[in-house]
């Protein structure tokens, strides 16, 4: 009866405790380049900036936490190198990011990856 008892409390931990481990994680990447129309980081002076929507393969339960990385950028190397990735707008759904450059930069192409955690 003992050993049923403690197996029984030990199923039971462990299943509670997966629950609670537990969380919803998702990946991928975003890109954006001067063949996208509206591009403009590649041109003119002063602050520029690009609106890049991401959808998540699969909507989330709850909103998520969005962290991004920038791992591709193409500049010209005649002026030197400014820019911001802001995540903005998250939602279940998917999130925006802000990509901004100032000054002379020229931004030809920028990409990286994301990655979305949901909250417990």
């Amino acid at each position: 009866m003992k050993q049923l008892f403690l197996s029984l409390l030990i199923l039971s931990l462990f299943g509670f405790t997966s629950e609670i481990m537990a969380q919803e994680v998702q990946t991928g990447k975003f890109h954006t380049s001067n063949a996208v129309e509206g591009y403009t980081l590649d041109k003119n002076d002063g602050v520029r900036t690009m609106l890049v929507e991401v959808e998540y393969p699969l909507p989330f339960n709850k909103k998520p936490e969005v962290m991004v990385g920038v791992n591709l950028i193409d500049a010209s190397n005649a002026q030197n190198l400014r820019y911001s990735v802001e995540v903005k707008s998250v939602s279940r759904d998917g999130f925006t990011l802000l990509v901004k450059t100032w000054a002379n930069t020229r931004i030809f192409e920028i990409g990286g990856g994301w990655i979305a955690v949901a909250p417990l």
